[in-house]
This record gives C-alpha cells, structure tokens and sequence, in this order.
C-alpha cells in the first residue's frame, strides 16, 4: 500500500526504537557503528529520503578486501515497503551465509550509476539489482564487470540471471480457484503501466478464462485504475456504485491486495455483500489482507527466499559465468478466504 515512509517505519522493519534510528541518521552518538550502518542501509533500500551529506552507499560491515556483492535498489521505492525489506532481508542473509559482506547503493536518477570510489573493486563478488531499474542503469551496472543478477526484474535488453515470482503462475492459479467455486463473469482491476507484475498477472487470469472456455460461459472483461495517482480508489469507487442491476460480476480478480481492499471498501459502501454478491481477490498477502471486511483471498508470494536465491544465483554464476542466463521463478501460493 503506498504510504509515506518515516523513521518509524525503519525502526519497525529493523526492531530498534525510533530514537536509535534518528540517532544513527542524524549521525549523533548513542548508537553502535553497526547499528547505524544497519538503519542507512534500510533506509536506502524503503526510499527514506536521507539528511544531505549522507554517504552514497553504506557496506553492512567494513569492506576493507573483504568479498562483497552489491545491491542496487532504487530509493523511490515506497509502495509495499514491507515488501522490498522482506527481499532485501533474503539478499543480505543469504550474503552472510555465503561468507560475503554487502552493500546497498542507490541510483541517482539523474546520471548514470558508477562504482564506488572508495570500495575495492577486486572484492567485489557481483551486482543484484532489487526491482525495476531502466535498461540504462542497469547497462551501467553490468559494464562495471562481474555478474550481474535481477531481482523481481526482467530486463529483455541486458543479458542478465533473473529472479521473478511466477505472476502469471499464481494469477491463473487464483483465477482457476473461482472458476471452480461456480463463479463465470470476471473483472481484471489493475494497471498495466505500473508495473510489470500487473501486466503479469493479468495475463494469467486472461489465461485461466481461455483455457476453460467462453462455451462454458466464462467471461473476463479489464477495468483499469490509474494506480500511481493519490486519489485513483475515488473513481474505482464511483465505478462501484455506479453498477446497475445486472452488472456486477461475479468476481474482482485485482492486481494486489491494496486494490482488492479498496474494491470491498467500494462494494460495501454500495450495498454490496461479499461473497454473497461477488468474489473479490488479491495477490501480495500482504498483513492487512487478512484483515479485510470479510478477509481477502489473495496469492501468497516468495519474499525471503526470493532475495537469497537471487545471492545463491549470483554465487553459481561467479563459478560459472559462460553459461546461458538463467530465468528462475518461484512458485506462488494460494490463501484462500472468506471473500471468494
């Protein structure tokens, strides 16, 4: 869900108090070196937008020779930061497991990115760039030498190993699952220029639908949320009370779980039951999804293992780096609920 990140969101994503985080950010005594390398880290990879002056990148551990992989990770990221920690906490640990210390290193968007002067480039392992990064950057990136791999990313322009969840995979999978609880009309809720996730798991749902057969009365039609704007659940909501008698569908297949909860928001608001009415499902699993008004059926998606098995692919394609890129996806995982 989009929201601001603060200093208590690092200190939630790291366990420290809030006081700790704004000591190690402002710079102030009264917290461990590693603690703060630790809350800048963090910091860099939740896109908190760091006091002037801050170091570019900030290794977990003093570098000093010691092997090293770095991650690139755009600092925008602010929607579904949990999310982007929980992959960024499956890179590190996998590091560490591996022997190798670590680096979180933000792009700037206004020039390509370069290595760190003041990291020695010998001891570094390899790149892992955590999301969606432009072609150009990501380019820049792989011409520094060493291998690099994507995380959640795929980039058919740079010939790189790439980490995904299987969208798709997990759309069909949820899309399949109302099919065969009775439901036949469907309704897609999403945005295909945010991002390519979306794009994804439309495809599996559209997928899901062909394959049963419209003979058989399956119907699938797009509806399409301008998600990126502040205010883009007000006209998903007047859509919703807008429905005549004999419009709603069966089903809200959504895009993610923030969506999916605004859908049941809007039907509720209009008078609408679910799941008595219509299904409505996400995709995420996020924490709030199983608070929903009833909780929501979504797609439970690797996180943890999604980041340390794109450290363990980065380590395979150091031993072996003339083989064919790799495109590795892990599976998704069903929640079902009491909304569809």
């Amino acid at each position: 869900m989009p929201r601001r990140v603060s200093m208590q969101t690092i200190a939630d994503s790291l366990r420290l108090s809030k006081f700790a985080v704004s000591r190690a950010l402002s710079g102030k005594p009264g917290v461990s070196e590693e603690t703060r390398r630790s809350v800048l880290a963090a910091a860099r990879a939740l896109g908190y937008r760091l006091p002037k002056g801050a170091p570019e990148a900030e290794a977990a551990e003093p570098i000093g020779g010691a092997a090293y992989a770095l991650i690139w990770m755009d600092p925008t990221m602010q929607n579904e930061s949990s999310y982007w920690a929980r992959l960024l906490t499956g890179v590190t640990t996998a590091c560490r497991d591996l022997g190798w210390e670590h680096a979180v290193v933000s792009p700037r968007p206004d020039a390509p990115p370069t290595f760190p002067a003041y990291m020695d480039r010998e001891a570094c392992i390899g790149h892992i760039a955590v999301g969606t990064l432009s072609a150009e950057t990501l380019a820049s990136v792989q011409a520094m030498g060493g291998p690099l791999v994507l995380l959640d990313h795929e980039e058919p322009l740079v010939r790189a190993d790439a980490v995904l969840n299987a969208n798709a995979d997990g759309a069909e999978l949820l899309t399949n699952h109302l099919l065969f609880a009775g439901r036949r009309s469907f309704v897609f809720v999403g945005d295909d220029a945010f991002a390519p996730s979306f794009r994804e798991r439309w495809r599996g749902c559209r997928q899901a639908i062909d394959a049963f057969g419209g003979g058989k009365g399956a119907r699938l039609r797009k509806w399409t949320v301008p998600y990126a704007e502040p205010r883009w659940a007000d006209g998903l909501h007047a859509t919703l009370a807008a429905l005549g008698a004999g419009e709603l569908p069966d089903a809200f297949v959504c895009a993610n779980d923030h969506i999916a909860l605004e859908t049941l928001r809007g039907l509720r608001r209009a008078g609408r039951r679910v799941p008595d009415d219509c299904a409505v499902a996400g995709f995420d699993n996020v924490e709030a999804s199983a608070a929903g008004d009833p909780p929501l059926t979504t797609v439970e998606l690797a996180k943890e293992a999604l980041g340390r098995r794109a450290a363990e692919q980065l380590a395979r394609r150091k031993e072996k780096p003339g083989e064919q890129p790799e495109k590795i996806l892990l599976s998704a995982r069903l929640v079902p609920r009491a909304s569809g």
